[in-house]
């Protein structure tokens, strides 16, 4: 049984109360010494913790943005077992306190991004507060819970009840409003990538507004499904020229983990990954018997077997959602003030330096050993890449760049063939002293949007639900998620997020490539495998993972 901590009866109204310490895995972001305070009016209560993670910054030049954390609160009833609600916190920013060291990123509202009132309240967007760089290290955050199950706020807390609360981090990166360069003019090396024109290679796109009509093209029968060479997106469509904030590393292992500790036992049966004991996932099939829990072994490291329905279940439990394929360009490439390179990486040049030796550590927090054989820098990606086929051929799409020679060394200092993987969030970054190029960074500071694993994405074309034609432009309005999904089946439940469960491949794909794909798969404007997902919504692979936006 998972130890569940006393609230006391508050007749004397003292100090804080311990609930339960808890991290929330992600890349060094810790949140612990979790404590609920007194009720107050409509049974609402402070929820205090701690809060850290590393490689923070606060910038005023370019890109001039700042990275953040989502922090929100899971909680149940003592004893209740299965019934977790999602906490919904106060629009009034003074309910709420910080420590001197940092700020709200955004205002606490019930508003979704289109300006419907609902029950979008669902956590906070935390950064540091003054211009600068380093870590954050034991900051304090007190947040006014004022009900929760992520829907309609009817629970709330209770006096004379013992409760189990959890408060969970997800770090974030800010994605400034402006114009961008949607596509690549050089399909030779970008296969099926958007253009403007009477044909590929054209000219790119210039987005220069969110809430528009935008007319895209691409290649005859390179879309999903069906032939569509230009086609109106609607309004509503999230096309990245808004702000955005997108969580800084792929989903780890150990935050997979945290969301199936969080569900009730028939959904987390749905959503646990299956006995998967290759290409290093760790995440045990059955919750580990001394804790009731499901365990990661290396819960630093990415999570790859995601399927989609995997995906955007965690989304909507996270009160995140899906990223569009246009908000992925929009994340690697920055603004049209910045130079773009045809046929780049995320990181904005076409320099390419394959992840070669890596120590595999036993939290999954894997460091880069030697430079690769190809080019003396240090690597910035992990993908299939083969020196001597494709050194000669860089942009050929038809040369088999197979997966070269990738080894590690584990704890003992042996070395073996590294074989087929994902590796730790944010591995290139472990240099503090490294270049964006040569960490494989995006123009925002967004790390792995190139290799490691599949970007799972929503794409311009498809269905959006199992009563819309599979012929159609995407239906997708970029509502957030609730913080629940189905108590049964696992599954999200946010309208107008693809959802087909059938046999289409359609509405969602895949971008950025991963370590099974070859080297042209991770250029930012290639869309060969959008229409790809492998399978229906849940069919997964052993190279997918993906990451949310707000």
């Amino acid at each position: 049984m998972m130890r569940c901590f006393a609230t006391q009866k508050l007749q004397f109204l003292a100090a804080f109360l311990l609930i339960l310490p808890f991290i929330g895995y992600s890349n060094g972001l810790q949140v612990t010494n979790v404590t609920r305070g007194a009720l107050g009016g409509a049974s609402a209560a402070n929820v205090t913790f701690t809060i850290s993670w590393q490689n923070s910054w606060n910038v005023s030049g370019l890109p001039g943005n700042h990275d953040a954390a989502w922090v929100f609160i899971k909680f149940r009833e003592c004893g209740t077992g299965d019934n977790w609600h999602h906490a919904l916190l106060s629009t009034t920013m003074g309910d709420h306190s910080l420590s001197a060291g940092l700020a709200f990123a955004r205002s606490i509202t019930t508003q979704d991004r289109l300006g419907n009132a609902g029950a979008h309240n669902t956590g906070a967007l935390v950064r540091r507060a003054s211009l600068g760089v380093g870590h954050i290290v034991n900051q304090t955050v007190t947040l006014r819970v004022v009900g929760g199950n992520g829907v309609s706020g009817a629970v709330t807390f209770d006096n004379n009840t013992e409760y189990d609360i959890r408060v969970i981090g997800i770090e974030m990166v800010q994605v400034r409003q402006g114009n961008y360069y949607l596509g690549d003019p050089n399909t030779t090396n970008s296969m099926n990538g958007f253009f403007d024109g009477a044909a590929p290679g054209a000219s790119m796109i210039v987005v220069t507004a969110e809430n528009s009509i935008l007319n895209v093209k691409d290649p005859v029968n390179q879309v999903c499904c069906w032939s569509y060479p230009d086609k109106a997106l609607p309004a509503v469509y999230p096309k990245g020229w808004a702000e955005f904030y997108v969580m800084k590393y792929e989903i780890s292992q150990g935050q997979y983990a945290d969301f199936l500790n969080c569900l009730s036992t028939n959904a987390a049966t749905q959503r646990r990954l299956g006995n998967f004991n290759n290409s290093r996932m760790t995440i045990g099939n059955t919750p580990d018997a001394s804790t009731a829990r499901y365990l990661a072994t290396e819960p630093n490291r990415a999570c790859n077997w995601l399927s989609w329905a995997d995906l955007v279940a965690y989304l909507d439990w996270a009160a995140l959602r899906p990223m569009t394929e246009l908000e992925y360009e929009k994340a690697c490439k920055g603004t049209t003030g910045a130079p773009y390179v045809d046929g780049a990486y995320a990181w904005g040049t076409t320099l390419f330096s394959e992840l070669y030796e890596v120590r595999l550590t036993e939290n999954g927090t894997d460091t880069v050993i030697t430079a690769p054989i190809n080019l003396n820098v240090p690597p910035n990606a992990h993908i299939n890449w083969n020196y001597e086929c494709c050194a000669a051929n860089p942009y050929n799409y038809y040369c088999q760049c197979v997966q070269g020679g990738h080894y590690g060394r584990n704890a003992a200092n042996t070395l073996s063939n590294l074989g087929g993987g994902p590796v730790g969030c944010g591995i290139f970054a472990r240099d503090h002293t490294l270049t964006r190029v040569q960490t494989g960074a995006t123009y925002w500071g967004i790390m792995e949007m190139t290799g490691n694993v599949n970007e799972m994405v929503v794409s311009v074309y498809g269905n959006a639900s199992d009563n819309v034609a599979n012929t159609t432009i995407s239906a997708y309005t970029g509502l957030w998620g609730n913080g629940v999904v189905n108590n049964s089946t696992g599954l999200a439940d946010v309208a107008n997020w693809p959802l087909d469960l059938r046999n289409g491949r359609c509405g969602f794909g895949v971008r950025g490539g991963s370590w099974y794909s070859d080297l042209n798969r991770g250029r930012v404007g290639d869309r060969q495998e959008i229409s790809n997902s492998n399978g229906n919504s849940n069919s997964r692979q052993n190279y997918n993972g993906g990451r949310g936006v707000r």
